[in-house]
C-alpha cells in the first residue's frame, strides 16, 4: 500500500495562523488525518496552549471569509428538527435538566437563580430546562428556526427569551452555559471575553467541548482544548475556582466562576 500525504497550503501557513484558542502564532504541525467525510485534513498543535487545531479548515475558512456561513450552514443541518410533539419534547428534555442540576449542584446552595443564558443554544432544550429554575432565561443563536419552531412545546416559555446576538441579553446573568460553541469558533477569546462581561461578579460559566477523537474531527469544528488550554481560557477570561470534568463520550466539562471583585483581563 502507497500512502502519499499532501502537506497543502495550511501547512505551509502555520507559521502565520494565529491558535483559536490564545490567539499565539505558535502553531506546528502534529498529524495528517482523514475528517469524517474522508476528507485529508493537517492537525496543527499549538506550543503555548497546547490546543489541537484543524489547520485545514481554519485556513480555509478564515483566508476566504467563510466562517460564519460555514458554521451557520452547520447549524442548519445538525439541529434540523421536525415532527416533534410536546411528549417527544418532555422526554428528550431529560438530559437537559440534568445538566442543569450537575451545574447548580456545584455552586452554592443559595446561587441566584435570577437569570441564565445559553449560548449557542442550538435547538432550545437547554434554555428550556432552565426557564423552569431560573426566574428568566435566554437563549442565543444565529439559527433560530428550530428554536422558534420548538417554543410552542417547551414546558415554560413566558420567562425564554430568543436572541440572535449577545448585545441582546441583559448584563448580570447569574450562570451561563455554552456547550460545544468553543470549537467553532476561529477566535475564542475575543467570544469568551464578550460573554463573561454579561455575567455578574460571582456568577458562573459552564461550557463543555469535545476532545480530540476521530470522529469529533469534521468541517466545522477548528479546535479541540484540552485541560491545559481550557485553564488558560479561564485564566485569560479573569475566571476563577476552575472545575474540570471528563466523561464517557470524551467530552470535556468546564465550570468556572466569575471573582466578585477585580478587573478581567484579556492578556494572555
Amino acid at each position: 500500500m502507497t500512502i502519499s500525504y499532501n502537506r497543502g497550503e495550511e501547512t505551509e501557513r502555520l507559521p502565520e495562523m494565529a491558535c483559536p484558542c490564545c490567539q499565539r502564532k505558535a502553531l506546528v504541525r502534529y498529524q495528517d488525518r482523514a475528517d469524517v467525510d474522508s476528507r485529508q485534513v493537517v492537525i496543527a498543535i499549538c506550543r503555548h496552549c497546547t490546543a489541537l487545531v484543524n489547520a485545514t479548515e481554519l485556513w480555509s475558512d478564515t483566508s476566504s471569509d467563510r466562517v460564519i456561513e460555514v458554521q451557520r450552514a452547520g447549524s442548519e443541518g445538525f439541529y434540523a428538527s421536525e415532527g416533534e410533539t410536546a411528549e417527544s419534547v418532555r422526554l428528550k428534555l431529560d438530559p437537559y435538566f440534568g445538566m442543569m442540576q450537575f451545574a447548580l449542584g456545584h455552586l452554592p446552595a443559595d446561587f441566584p437563580r435570577d437569570a441564565f443564558a445559553d449560548i449557542g443554544a442550538g435547538t432550545g432544550y437547554q434554555a428550556a430546562a432552565a426557564a423552569t429554575m431560573f426566574e428568566s432565561a435566554h437563549a442565543v443563536e444565529v439559527n433560530t428556526r428550530t428554536i422558534t419552531g420548538l417554543l410552542p412545546l417547551f414546558p415554560r416559555t413566558d420567562n425564554l427569551r430568543v436572541h440572535t446576538s449577545l448585545d441582546q441579553l441583559p448584563p448580570d446573568l447569574d450562570l451561563v452555559m455554552m456547550m460545544h460553541v468553543l470549537e467553532h469558533l476561529p477566535n475564542i477569546p475575543e467570544m469568551l471575553l464578550a460573554v463573561v462581561n454579561k455575567i455578574r461578579p460571582g456568577g458562573a460559566l459552564l461550557f463543555q467541548i469535545p476532545m480530540f477523537n476521530p470522529k469529533y474531527v469534521f468541517k466545522t469544528h477548528y479546535t479541540f482544548l484540552a485541560e491545559p488550554s481550557c485553564r488558560f481560557l479561564c485564566q485569560m477570561a479573569g475566571l476563577g475556582d476552575v472545575r474540570i470534568w471528563y466523561d464517557y463520550l470524551e467530552f470535556l466539562t468546564v465550570l468556572a466562576r466569575k471573582p466578585n471583585h477585580g478587573a478581567m483581563s484579556c492578556n494572555a
